[in-house]
């Protein structure tokens, strides 16, 4: 699984919509993959949204050490099959981070993506956070269109944080 920066975002911040489903994926999967690009676009992206920024840097750091997340650094042919797709997909509003991350996916041969990110799915990857369409009848009476129940999920407090195989929770903002 390629961890794009929308789907770090959301395990980092316990605040996000998607926080449940990624700390899920964090905790069950068997493979994590993620770019120079990726971790690069994240720093930012927690600034912005008034994210600690020692905190921010912190966790990126434990991934860097952690010996659960692959790490790929791209170089200057990724770059530029990165320009080439940007080139071919004008009508994609796709970002560099973006182009980097398929083309990684492709020569790896990495199928889903820990993302909100529509554009993954575009290129005919799986992104993994999205949210469930409810038809109007069925959302009434806690059904999902594909007539699975649905469930609330139960946010148990999260305290230490760890990349050992579960999750990175130290440096998640203190719970209220």
């Amino acid at each position: 699984m390629l961890l794009d920066t929308s789907g770090l975002y959301s395990y980092f911040d316990k605040d996000d919509s998607f926080h449940d489903k990624a700390v899920k994926y964090f905790d069950t999967v068997n493979s994590m993959v993620v770019n120079d690009y990726v971790l690069a676009e994240f720093i930012p992206l927690c600034r912005v949204r008034g994210l600690n920024r020692e905190k921010t840097l912190a966790f990126v750091e434990e991934i860097l050490r952690s010996p659960f997340v692959e790490k790929i650094w791209t170089n200057e042919r990724h770059y530029r099959a990165a320009l080439t797709l940007l080139k071919t997909r004008a009508d994609k509003n796709y970002s560099l981070c973006d182009a980097a991350s398929f083309i990684l996916m492709r020569e790896y041969e990495i199928n889903e993506a820990l993302t909100t990110d529509k554009h993954f799915e575009q290129e005919g990857f799986i992104r993994l956070l999205k949210r469930l369409v409810l038809n109007f009848t069925s959302a009434a009476t806690g059904f999902c269109k594909n007539g699975s129940k649905t469930a609330k999920a139960e946010r148990s407090p999260l305290t230490t944080w760890n990349i050992t195989r579960k999750s990175f929770r130290r440096y998640r903002k203190p719970s209220n």
